[in-house]
């Protein structure tokens, strides 16, 4: 033998053993010791296993010597009395190959263990291969496919994200399923779970899911959501930075109506990355205070205050009138002779009745003699004859009667149609008294002048009438003899403002009683928006502007010593954000502030001066209903603003059938449009303000303009409350978002009443 072929030397003793010569071997080397100790067992464990077919199992064989310890230096040889039940290999390996019993043995050094191996028919177990389509979406029909199911459809148990799906068809390798629809959860990863009668363990796999729709809006464009029920907005995974404007909005044609609202936003992950904060959020408002400054028109405001309260009174002329028998109901020229006929001549006296406006105003008035001073094409000029020193000279009235003449008549009746002249005179009385001063209708307020529906009907309806189209001005006192203290300089600054608006009541309420069948009294935001937007269209008229000409601040706060005719009207907007003029901004505005009425109406929400929203945001209302709408109109802008005044309908509902399209929707359109406005590039036209530039015109004044709450694409939950054609206004952005849904319900999770709306805005 070779020495590359030695035989190992323990292989020799063990063979010269068997033989009896180990005395031999003892005796040709004196380094080898006594012969290996003999083995005396095998064991084989597990001694009763069990394995499927198919599987593999290794055993272990432990050897004994007679002392029972353990020999590490044998050989084991292994054998199966069974191949065709289970084989084994020489490293103890079972392997089953079909059902049934084998004895495995193993043995050494002459001894012999064994172990009873129970071989079972392979259990198929559930296997999920693919699925169907990918991501899976919520609501449709999904196909998964692998082995092991149960060929009876409802044997088969399928869950996704926990929730039970209908199996629609099954055969042993591929299940159709319906995808259950969660209410209003985001794009994400979800577990797959199937599992059979004999696999109740089954496999669970981690699939994508994606709900039904995906909110898609272009960049400056709207969506609108009519059904409360669907209310859920759901906002695809993205890398991209952008950014929704969220409108929750009543279109309830009650300033009463007050709906809380629960906002919910689930994000598949922690949410975006935060955005920097929008830069009308990044400023602080500034404080401010009643007093006239370079900051606001606030002697208007405050006229406005006091204006709001005088309205309250020509209501009841109207049921009066409309109470009387339709023989009776006819002006007051056809009936009896009037209080300031075409005759007069200037130095005539004239007994006049000044209405006791705040109060019943049909019954409670001042006697007066008023005195003619100046007698001009359009309206005849009177003063009170117990009229305070330092008032208005000759020269002043003649100036405001050139105005009147000559911009605010004529402009006012382009716009909005003739007064119905029911006392016969063709001229508007304007009456200077100090009976206006002395009328107190709220701490720091006062008015300038006011008209009232009284004076159209007829005394036997209201005693206090002057049965003719008349105007109460403030008389001018510095001193505040009469009252709040105002100048010559002030009433000649807010005196021509005070006419364009007044004058459109008169052409409102002349026409509503005496245009023509039903009686209807106007909206009391149709009133005051009305005749704010006679402020400005007289303003343009007088200082040489024009509609559509996207004006921003400059326009708005015209140099020191021009007429300011726009300046008071952007601060009512502004209350209505917000902005009161004490420091901080006014929580939950605007969304619990509606601007359809007054505090007596029950529009109770935080706004600053709530009586004052009607003028300010039914003006803005108008405004952009006539940059829409005006140029399509017969007759143009002017054509529409008659047409709504002509109508025997008051309210939202009018004017939607008026221009032909759902108020919700012009209500969707005008909210969004007052923070897209010249923000978002090329943002769809309803979405302007084409006559002002709203984003440039706030943009001094911080504390003014409209601050929507910012979010993320995140997880929150908020509660807010939701006042009558009012809206709740979310920024929602970040960068790198996860699948995000807003779901937005009622407290108690079920649907928002019918009158709700939820739209969304695209906004980068």
């Amino acid at each position: 033998m070779s020495a590359g072929a030695e035989f190992p030397r323990r292989h020799v003793r063990y063979l010269l053993a068997l033989l009896g010569l180990t005395s031999v071997i003892a005796g040709c080397s004196s380094k080898e010791a006594a012969g290996p100790p003999a083995v005396a067992a095998v064991s084989v464990s597990p001694s009763r296993p069990s394995l499927d077919v198919g599987d593999t199992l290794r055993l272990r064989a432990t050897v004994e010597d007679d002392a029972g310890n353990v020999v590490t230096d044998r050989d084991v040889l292994w054998s199966t009395d069974r191949p065709d039940i289970a084989m084994v290999s020489q490293r103890g390996d079972v392997i089953g190959v079909s059902a049934g019993t084998a004895t495995i043995s193993a043995t050494a050094g002459g001894a012999r263990g064994s172990a009873r191996v129970t071989v079972v028919a392979r259990k198929v177990s559930v296997f999920i291969a693919a699925t169907a389509p990918d991501p899976l979406v919520e609501g449709q029909s999904a196909t998964i496919t692998g082995q092991g199911f149960d060929s009876v459809a409802a044997n088969n148990r399928v869950t996704v994200d926990g929730v039970v799906a209908t199996v629609t068809e099954a055969t042993r390798t591929r299940l159709t399923i319906t995808v259950p629809a969660a209410e209003c959860r985001p794009a994400r990863n979800v577990q797959l779970h199937v599992t059979t009668a004999e696999d109740q363990q089954g496999q669970v796999v981690s699939r994508s899911l994606r709900p039904t729709t995906v909110t898609t809006v272009p960049v400056g464009n709207q969506l609108i959501m009519r059904n409360p029920a669907s209310f859920c907005l759901q906002f695809a995974p993205s890398q991209q930075a952008e950014a929704y404007l969220v409108g929750i909005q009543s279109v309830e044609e009650s300033p009463k109506s007050l709906t809380s609202v629960k906002v919910d936003a689930v994000s598949a992950t922690a949410g975006g990355v935060a955005p920097s904060l929008a830069p009308e959020l990044a400023r602080a408002p500034r404080p401010f205070s009643w007093q006239q400054d370079a900051q606001g028109d606030t002697l208007m405001l405050r006229h406005l205050a006091a204006e709001a309260k005088a309205r309250a009174g020509d209501r009841e002329a109207f049921e009066r009138h409309r109470a009387q028998p339709a023989a009776m109901r006819v002006a007051p020229s056809a009936a009896m002779p009037a209080t300031f006929p075409s005759t007069l001549k200037v130095g005539d006296v004239v007994s006049t009745r000044v209405p006791a406006v705040g109060r019943d105003v049909c019954a409670a008035f001042t006697s007066i003699q008023a005195v003619v001073r100046h007698i001009g094409t359009k309206g005849v000029w009177l003063e009170d004859v117990a009229y305070p020193a330092g008032g208005y000279a000759l020269s002043d009235i003649q100036l405001f009667s050139q105005l009147f003449d000559s911009q605010i008549y004529p402009g006012d009746v382009e716009y909005f149609g003739a007064p119905t002249d029911v006392d016969g005179n063709g001229r508007v009385a304007v009456v200077i008294t100090k009976e206006v001063n002395k009328m107190l209708l709220g701490e720091g307020t006062f008015l300038l002048g006011f008209v009232a529906a009284a004076d159209l009907v007829s005394r036997n309806t209201c005693a206090s009438s002057n049965e003719g189209e008349v105007f109460y001005g403030r008389v001018p006192d510095a001193t505040g003899s009469l009252g709040y203290p105002l100048s010559r300089a002030d009433m000649l600054s807010k005196g021509p403002r005070n006419l364009a608006h007044e004058l459109v009541h008169i052409i409102q309420f002349s026409q509503r009683l005496y245009g023509g069948g039903q009686i209807v009294f106007p909206s009391y935001w149709e009133q005051e928006g009305q005749a704010t937007l006679a402020e400005e269209v007289i303003g343009h008229r007088v200082m040489g502007n024009a509609t559509g000409r996207n004006y921003g601040r400059d326009v708005v706060e015209p140099p020191p010593g021009v007429l300011q005719w726009y300046w008071a009207t952007f601060d009512i907007v502004g209350l209505y954000y917000g902005w009161r003029p004490q420091n901080p901004r006014m929580p939950n505005a605007p969304e619990q502030c509606s601007w359809l009425e007054r505090t007596s109406a029950g529009n109770t929400g935080p706004c600053f001066l709530i009586d004052l929203l009607p003028y300010g945001m039914g003006w803005l209302f108008l405004r952009w209903l006539s940059d829409q709408f005006g140029p399509m109109f017969p007759g143009g802008e002017k054509g529409l603003h008659k047409a709504l005044i002509a109508l025997r309908q008051a309210g939202l509902g009018a004017v939607a059938g008026l221009v032909g399209v759902p108020a919700d929707s012009l209500l969707a359109q005008f909210a969004a449009m007052q923070y897209v406005d010249d923000r978002v590039p090329n943002a769809a036209p309803r979405l302007t303000l084409p006559s002002w530039n709203l984003t440039q015109t706030f943009s001094p004044r911080e504390s003014q303009v409209l601050i929507p709450r910012e979010r993320t694409f995140s997880t929150f939950s908020d509660a807010v409350s939701v006042r009558g054609v009012s809206t709740a206004y979310y920024r929602i952005s970040g960068t790198g978002r996860a699948g995000t849904a807003l779901r937005v319900r009622a407290p108690d999770g079920n649907p928002l009443p019918a009158h709700m709306r939820l739209w969304v805005v695209r906004l980068q």
